[in-house]
């Protein structure tokens, strides 16, 4: 048909938009277009020679959408996007909406969710407007370091935005937050302000942010709203916590559990998050007393499983593959409401030091070792739970075991890990990295990392992806954290860790995470340390009640919640 209207054989009509005129077939446009069934079905298009005029489509755009009409095809790209979307608004293409709405969605950030926002918002786009407001919550410290952004919302937005409560917001950014939204229209705005203030938590801000508003009389003295917060959080008393010179993250009662498998043992360490205290194990609590507080009754693993992969789905802990001695196939499912183990479907391919996490509502099982633990896989397989049917997907580009792996964005990512055909000895470590589109079934190769290492842990936190630690070699390992920025396909390095670890465990909640166990080269560690990301600081935590066993494994958990 395209080539049809390229040659303009049977055409029966002519499409004008601003100076470009494109011959057409009625019945294709009607048939694409609800716009253009509605338009050509008013009488004054009945009579031939038919011209329709189209308004408020720039012509290039109109040019790329009739030819998607034909063909199917059409690229999307950042400076193309919006104008795209508006021309098919005004034609009713909603395929073509779906398309740039999801093109948006992956290019989210904390510069420019409002302006996506406001663009959604304009042509009626509910579910990314929906997901422009999820995407603040969830980054929400660094949303409200863009002042810029934040005056263009208006007063709902902005209210919603600034009375979200989560472990690890920064009262100061908040305060300052409310300060720029006022100064983008004071004429407007100040009169909103006092109400604003109260979603800021005035123990919580640091005394050095107050002492520098009382520094700075100009700014303030001829400011009501801003000189009577100023007197009521001077008159407020300190925040004993603030005075605390160790690090306690911000506790909620709504942060979940940790749970840590040695590698060499059956038995689970407990560890709460909220009143930071390891619980006894299984093997404890028989020959103890319940205690009177949170209670975590976590039954130890059926056999001991080194090298095994640990997610979390729907609730449920599954425990994937490792060595029981032999390298395994198997999966084991905890149930941490009932308390019981089952059996899962076992995976197609026995794997051992393999990565996992899930993507999608469905399990991915990640390189490893094979039976022999003599080549590292480069073999991949998903689970999905409503079937249990494992299917293989396309493999990584390279073989790796003792990887890291995370989901970030929509896509799986394969990070480090060791590459070998021959024995452990031999063992060539990685710093390449590679994701894995599900919609598309590829692995495409990201930058590479600047410190090559295996029995790393990687995850996403604040939309980025940390690979913390791992080894170089068979002999030392590194307290090393690399970030990588998606939207730039670079790594920088942030604060290193306190103590080496290779082999550990890493789990994420409340927007820190928590490095357990593992090997520093010398000795196994007993030892848990906690990264605030808003100072860029690791911070240890009381000791493990046992010593762990590397390789380890961590997740975290909500015991009140099945979601």
């Amino acid at each position: 048909m395209n080539r049809l209207r390229e040659e303009q054989k049977y055409c029966d009509l002519v499409v004008r938009c601003g100076q470009n005129q494109f011959p057409a077939h009625s019945n294709i446009l009607a048939a694409s277009s609800d716009y253009f069934d509605r338009l050509l079905s008013e009488g004054k298009y009945s009579t031939v020679p038919r011209v329709v005029e189209i308004q408020g489509v720039d012509e290039t755009v109109f040019a790329d959408l009739i030819n998607f009409i034909y063909t199917g095809e059409l690229r999307i790209a950042a400076d193309t996007v919006q104008n795209l979307m508006i021309g098919a608004h005004i034609l009713q293409l909603n395929e073509v909406l779906v398309d740039g709405s999801q093109f948006l969605i992956d290019r989210l950030h904390p510069t420019n969710w409002v302006d996506i926002l406001r663009f959604a918002d304009l042509l009626k786009r509910e579910q990314l407007v929906e997901t422009c407001r999820s995407f603040s919550k969830d980054h929400l410290n660094e949303v409200l370091e863009e002042g810029d952004q934040l005056g263009m919302l208006n007063l709902e937005q902005f209210t919603e935005l600034i009375s979200t409560e989560t472990p690890n917001i920064s009262e100061e950014r908040r305060f300052n937050a409310i300060r720029s939204w006022v100064s983008y229209d004071p004429t407007n705005r100040e009169q909103s302000a006092p109400e604003l203030c109260k979603f800021v938590h005035i123990p919580g801000l640091p005394r050095t942010c107050l002492q520098q508003l009382y520094d700075t009389k100009d700014q303030w003295k001829n400011t009501s709203w801003l000189s009577e917060f100023l007197l009521e959080a001077l008159n407020n008393p300190v925040n004993e916590q603030s005075k605390q010179t160790t690090y306690k993250p911000f506790s909620s009662g709504k942060e979940g559990i940790l749970l840590v498998f040695d590698g060499h043992e059956e038995y689970i360490q407990v560890y709460d998050i909220q009143t930071q205290e390891w619980k006894p194990t299984a093997e404890e609590r028989d020959s103890q007393q319940p205690d009177t507080g949170r209670q975590h009754m976590i039954p130890d693993l059926p056999e001991k499983r080194e090298g095994c992969a640990a997610v979390v789905f729907n609730g449920l802990v599954y425990v994937l593959g490792g060595r029981t001695p032999g390298i395994t196939f198997s999966v084991l499912i905890l149930d941490p409401v009932q308390q019981i183990w089952k059996d899962g479907p076992p995976m197609d391919t026995p794997r051992w030091c393999l990565g996992a996490a899930v993507l999608g509502g469905k399990i991915y099982a990640v390189g490893g070792s094979d039976p022999f633990a003599s080549s590292a896989l480069n073999s991949v397989e998903v689970l999905d739970p409503s079937t249990d049917i494992w299917l293989p997907i396309s493999p990584m580009s390279c073989c790796r075991s003792s990887l890291g792996v995370a989901t970030v964005r929509g896509k799986l990512y394969a990070v480090g890990g060791y590459n070998t055909s021959g024995p452990i000895w031999t063992v060539n470590c990685l710093s390449s990295a590679e994701s894995y589109d599900p919609e598309t079934d590829t692995w495409t190769e990201i930058a590479p990392m600047n410190f090559p290492r295996y029995g790393l842990r990687v995850c996403e936190l604040n939309d980025r992806l940390y690979a913390v630690g791992g080894a170089p070699d068979l002999v030392r390992t590194l307290n090393i954290v690399e970030v990588y920025n998606l939207d730039t396909n670079s790594w920088h390095r942030a604060a290193g860790m306190i103590e080496n670890r290779g082999q550990f465990g890493l789990a994420v909640s409340g927007g820190f995470l928590y490095a357990i166990g593992g090997y520093d080269g010398n000795a196994s560690l007993g030892s848990i340390e906690c990264y605030d990301a808003s100072n860029n600081k690791w911070s240890l935590l009381p000791q493990c009640t046992l010593q762990v066993t590397h390789p380890i494994s961590a997740v975290c958990i909500d015991p009140a919640s099945k979601n």
